[in-house]
């Protein structure tokens, strides 16, 4: 492509290699088993509404990361970051989409709170 320098690092190439593997296995999760988790163990009145809340969910996610990642992004790659970020990140998600898999039937009253781990979930996903 015009303007495109493929001229990268070791350390460019490492990263942009580690992100693409890390891309396939999340995407997996996100979009395959979460939703089959979440549409499972769901509260019987709510098992029609589930593909809606759950595509409502990663797009707040995906939404609030597309507003926050580039600042923080710049602020991390300032003070040379990256590596913690990445790890604080996918423990907080890992965290998140725990507790959120938690939900059951004799729990349902606490349904949008764990909606609401789950967009911070994805939202440190993406």
């Amino acid at each position: 492509a015009a303007g495109v320098s493929w001229n990268l690092s070791k350390e460019q190439w490492a990263w942009a290699l580690f992100d693409a593997g890390c891309w396939g296995y999340a995407s997996v999760t996100i979009n395959t088993l979460v939703p089959l988790v979440f549409k499972q163990d769901a509260p019987k009145n709510e098992s029609k509404y589930i593909s809606a809340i759950w595509a409502n969910t990663v797009a707040a996610g995906t939404l609030l990361s597309g507003l926050i990642c580039p600042f923080s992004g710049a602020i991390l790659d300032l003070y040379g970051w990256r590596k913690i970020a990445v790890f604080i990140t996918s423990v907080c998600m890992c965290i998140a989409l725990s507790l959120f898999a938690s939900i059951s039937e004799n729990r349902s009253s606490h349904a949008w709170l764990l909606m609401g781990i789950a967009v911070i979930g994805v939202m440190f996903y993406s």
